[in-house]
């Protein structure tokens, strides 16, 4: 299989900037096809932490072209500080490609979503107010500026003015706040035009081209599958689609190619931000697993929620995205861990046919399987495994009907069990 997907199961935060970073290395195409800066890709090589928001993960290798996808929402100040940074560590940063579709963020989409959060109160979703939402809405809303927009020459004083008249009066009548000045956002654009062009291009093309002569490709998604617009925990998720079917829209891949979907799967479950988490824990096994595990978000630093694996969830992830496999991750900071529950499905009397009303009950039925009392993390075969973390992975491979192809046991990039070729 030439073309392969990379999928968040969960509520983000599974590991799939490592799973990337893997599989990338053997990709001729790495392609991030949705979101935007507010999620955060933690690549660990060497000694060194590389924390990428925007930029896909095939940066790291100087033959894979990485592609920020249509459906990718651009920001213009992080991307010139990713850029930066990877300039720092010595890599080389020519093989990028901005799609001339993707939308812009700008500042007064960052200040919408700070100003818009502070006065929800109680009842904010939680967002990064990274000014994804704000950025989407004006999309869906046809006043959003584009990429194209911007390197083409197009005057974009009346595209703004659009914008901006909406939400200025928004920022005035309801949140009484400071409004935006526009001549502000000309000039900031005025900034970035230059940097932007040299890396833009029509991005569907090159894909398609790619496909059609049988290179490899790989499509990077951002946050999870139950943060997805339509199939999450609505209203609590992130503001695109996550789930694999938008690889083809917001990556810009025909529908004639197949896809192999490897689903990224955390050994247990965390989430960042407010919304219904069943099975969450809110004890010393919580703070272990938070303190072992480093779950702190890559883009805000806020400490994740943490609770078991649930399994029930994932058979519905699993059918949404069409997985053909699943990498398990963080199999390690399970170890030393007496007993490890596995959440298998509502209790009786629970209607499990509407995924949100499953969704937002804790009421859940938690099974517990052996721990393990030894490190696992410089494991390298799955037969050198101990007994009980083998059984604990073929428990989820038969609940979840998808072999576990890749088993990672550590944030370092060598530190995982390849049990089936992905390519």
């Amino acid at each position: 299989m030439s073309i392969v997907a990379v999928v968040g199961l969960q509520w983000g935060d599974e590991g799939k900037g490592k799973i990337t970073d893997v599989l990338a290395s053997g990709s001729d195409l790495v392609v991030r096809f949705q979101g935007g800066a507010n999620a955060g890709h933690t690549l660990v090589v060497g000694d060194k932490i590389i924390r990428s928001h925007l930029i896909p993960s095939g940066i790291l290798y100087p033959k894979t072209i990485s592609v920020i996808g249509p459906g990718c929402v651009f920001d213009p100040e992080i991307f010139e500080k990713e850029l930066n940074t990877l300039k720092d560590l010595k890599v080389k940063t020519g093989k990028i490609l901005i799609s001339n579709r993707a939308h812009v963020v700008f500042p007064y989409h960052k200040y919408f979503d700070g100003i818009k959060e502070e006065y929800l109160g109680k009842n904010a979703i939680g967002t990064t107010k990274m000014g994804i939402g704000p950025c989407y809405s004006d999309k869906v809303n046809r006043i959003g500026i584009t990429i194209g927009d911007i390197v083409s020459g197009t005057d974009l004083k009346p595209l703004l003015q659009n914008s901006l008249d909406e939400k200025n009066f928004m920022i005035k009548s309801r949140y009484n706040k400071k409004q935006i000045n526009i001549k502000d956002m000309l000039n900031w654009i005025d900034k970035y035009r230059e940097l932007i062009r040299k890396f833009t291009g029509n991005a569907y093309e090159l894909v398609n081209d790619y496909a059609s002569r049988g290179k490899k490709i790989l499509f990077e998604g951002a946050q999870g599958t139950f943060l997805d617009l339509d199939w999450g925990t609505y209203p609590f998720v992130t503001s695109s689609n996550t789930v694999a079917g938008n690889i083809y829209i917001g990556g810009g891949l025909s529908p004639k190619y197949k896809v192999n979907v490897l689903g990224i799967v955390k050994a247990y479950s965390t989430r960042v931000g407010n919304g219904p988490f069943p099975g969450e824990l809110n004890d010393e096994i919580s703070e272990l697993i938070r303190d072992k595990g480093k779950e702190f978000g890559a883009t805000t630093g806020r400490p994740r929620r943490c609770g078991w694996i649930n399994l029930d969830l994932l058979k519905f992830a699993v059918l949404m995205n069409g997985v053909t496999s699943i990498a398990l991750t963080k199999l390690d900071v399970l170890s030393c861990l007496d007993k490890i529950g596995v959440i298998t499905e509502p209790k009786k009397g629970i209607n499990k046919k509407v995924p949100n009303t499953f969704l937002e009950t804790n009421d859940m039925q938690i099974e517990y399987l052996n721990g393990w009392d030894i490190s696992i993390d410089n494991i390298r075969t799955f037969k050198d495994l101990p007994k009980n973390s083998r059984e604990y992975i073929k428990y989820i491979e038969k609940v979840l009907g998808v072999p576990a192809s890749i088993i990672s046991l550590g944030a370092q990039r060598k530190k995982y069990i390849m049990r089936k070729e992905i390519w």
